[in-house]
C-alpha cells in the first residue's frame, strides 16, 4: 500500500488523457495496451494480460502541436495493478522524449 505522501506527490504532477495504443515489451511478455492517462513521471495502461510486476519498455505515440505523431520511449516499473489497469512509474527520460511528453501533458492536461 502506498503512503499518503507518495500518493499526493504522485498526483501533484499534471496528468493528461491519451486513449491511444502503446507497445510494451516486458521481461516475460510483450503486447499493446491503451494509455488511459500519463504524466511526466507515470502512465496508466489498460488491457488484458498486462505485466503485474517488473519493468517494461514503452513506445508511446504522442501527437505534437501540428498533429504529427511522435514516439516517446520510456522504461517503466509496475507500481500497482487492479483488474485490467496497471499504473507504472517511469525512469528518467532522455531529454527529447521528456520534452515531447511534457509538451503533450501541458497542452492537453491543462
Amino acid at each position: 500500500m502506498e503512503s499518503k505522501s507518495k500518493v499526493s506527490e504522485r498526483r501533484e504532477r499534471p496528468r493528461a488523457p491519451l486513449g491511444r495504443l502503446t507497445a510494451y515489451f516486458g521481461e516475460t511478455r510483450f503486447g499493446s495496451a491503451r494509455v488511459v492517462d500519463l504524466s511526466e513521471s507515470g502512465v496508466c495502461l489498460q488491457g488484458a494480460g498486462l505485466p503485474q510486476s517488473g519493468e517494461v519498455e514503452l513506445s508511446i505515440p504522442l501527437p505534437d502541436r501540428h498533429g504529427k505523431v511522435r514516439r516517446c520511449r520510456a522504461t517503466a516499473r509496475v507500481l500497482a495493478h487492479e483488474g485490467e489497469r496497471v499504473r507504472l512509474t517511469m525512469r528518467p527520460l532522455r531529454p527529447v522524449h521528456l520534452l515531447r511528453l511534457r509538451d503533450y501533458v501541458w497542452r492537453v492536461g491543462a
